[in-house]
């Protein structure tokens, strides 16, 4: 999958421009913080979950994470391993059960959400929704296939505002791409690639010819085009 079909496709799927927020996190002890997101009514939004499962050993689920805040109708949809978007989720309240429901399989969603998965989110009434869970450092994220390419759809999973050059990444390569949806220009551009120019190593920004320090908010999802093999990213510690 290229990345002018990935776009395309993404955008006649949802059939609008996606349209990123401005995250407000606020950390409220050493173990526990919250983000919190305005949404406008009809508008899509790629957001994800900079926090882990407060209880130790429990896996999160897309009804545990994106659980307040929401209304009958609204929508999200998650970019599975196979880089499809479907089955898409609805918010409904049906039989005493309030939340995602899975339109495929007619059940309200208890599947699996990893950590520092991104989701794209509509709202049918404007409002805001918080996330809240346990702040990790060391939490990793990791993504790709061993023999193949491979989109992922990920999200710094500590709540501080830094560029993706601040991030420890591990097993990146040459011919890896990333992208980061600006909501000013409605693009993914500009693209940036993993290099490696005299001493530096990191993401390069293809536009400006420079190692890329554009600050990304708190709760900014990425696009990852992994041409092969499996890397992570992690939060670098101060």
């Amino acid at each position: 999958m290229n990345a002018k079909w990935f776009l395309a496709y993404a955008t006649l799927l949802c059939g609008v421009v996606f349209l990123n927020p401005r995250l407000d996190a606020s950390v409220e002890s050493d173990i526990v913080g919250y983000t919190t997101i305005q949404m406008d009514a009809g508008k899509w939004y790629q957001v994800g979950n900079p926090f882990v499962e407060l209880d130790d050993g429990t896996t999160p689920t897309l009804n545990s994470v994106f659980a307040n805040g929401f209304s009958n109708g609204d929508q999200l949809y998650v970019l599975t391993d196979e880089g499809a978007y479907l089955p898409p989720r609805q918010w409904a309240s049906l039989n005493g059960q309030t939340g995602w429901f899975n339109t495929a399989n007619g059940q309200y969603d208890e599947d699996p959400l990893k950590v520092g998965q991104a989701v794209f989110i509509s709202k049918q009434v404007a409002g805001t929704v918080t996330v809240k869970g346990k702040v990790s450092a060391q939490e990793v994220v990791t993504f790709g296939k061993p023999d193949s390419a491979s989109w992922a759809q990920v999200v710094n999973v500590y709540p501080k505002a830094c560029s993706v050059n601040d991030l420890t990444w591990d097993g990146m390569s040459a011919g890896d791409t990333l992208y980061i949806y600006d909501s000013s220009s409605g693009t993914y551009l500009p693209q940036r690639q993993w290099a490696t120019i005299g001493d530096k190593t990191g993401w390069f920004n293809v536009a400006d010819g420079s190692f890329d320090s554009q600050v990304i908010p708190i709760g900014q999802a990425l696009f990852i085009n992994k041409a092969t093999g499996v890397a992570s990213v992690q939060v670098k510690a101060e």
